[in-house]
């Protein structure tokens, strides 16, 4: 009897227990990706794009903007370049495609945004991402 009551309780211990492997099994899943995910930049949308920030200085990114545009034949316009950073624009039929690359105040990392409109209120978000992702490709 006694071994049928000590059998029992193992199985309702681990019964009890398996959430908390869960658990444990997720956070340490959720931090291998997490690692993984931070040797690539993280993309973020904005309200008329998307955007990132790498550790790469402002004239390799504005390279690496041209060299996108040369490879996905976006017609570049424009490269212009001031005190806080680098814009490269380009033509894509009718869209306009504006990559704006900053550095942060503190300098740690270089901001990149693309946006990609056709005029002051129509945006394509996932061409954006798209042209980004082959920015951050190249980078």
């Amino acid at each position: 009897m006694s071994n049928v009551i000590s059998r029992r309780a193992r199985t309702a211990m681990a019964v009890l227990m398996l959430p908390l492997a869960a658990a444990a099994c997720s956070r340490t899943t959720a931090a291998v990706a997490g690692a993984g995910a931070a040797a690539a930049a993280a993309i973020g949308y904005t309200d008329r794009g998307a955007t990132s920030a790498v550790d790469a200085s402002v004239s390799h990114m504005a390279n690496a903007a041209e060299a996108a545009f040369r490879d996905m034949g976006i017609a570049l316009t424009e490269r212009e370049t001031d005190q806080e950073g680098i814009e490269v624009k380009g033509m894509e039929g009718d869209w306009q495609v504006v990559v704006d690359i900053e550095r942060d105040a503190d300098d740690a990392l270089t901001d990149v945004e693309v946006t990609v409109s056709r005029d002051l209120v129509n945006y394509e978000k996932s061409r954006a991402e798209d042209i980004l992702r082959a920015i951050l490709r190249r980078t």
